[in-house]
């Protein structure tokens, strides 16, 4: 399932909601459009007591990704 949760006219930040299913679970990501940064965030939810939550940074115009551990 895909979410617009903001108006992208009203602000340059974008976001979305992904719902994503692991082992049976339901996990819902939410990702974040900066048309002036020009970047797409993922914030990707803690799926499992191994797993860490993260951000996955996307840069257009370094054309890099990025990861942070939460």
């Amino acid at each position: 399932m895909f979410e617009i949760m903001q108006d992208p006219a009203s602000n340059p930040v974008s976001k979305y909601k992904l719902k994503m299913n692991k082992d049976g679970k339901d996990y819902e990501e939410q990702v974040d459009v900066d048309t002036e940064k020009e970047t797409e965030t993922f914030h990707v939810p803690k799926t499992s007591p191994d797993d860490e939550a993260g951000d996955i940074v996307y840069d257009f115009k370094k054309v890099i990704t990025t990861l942070f551990v939460c």
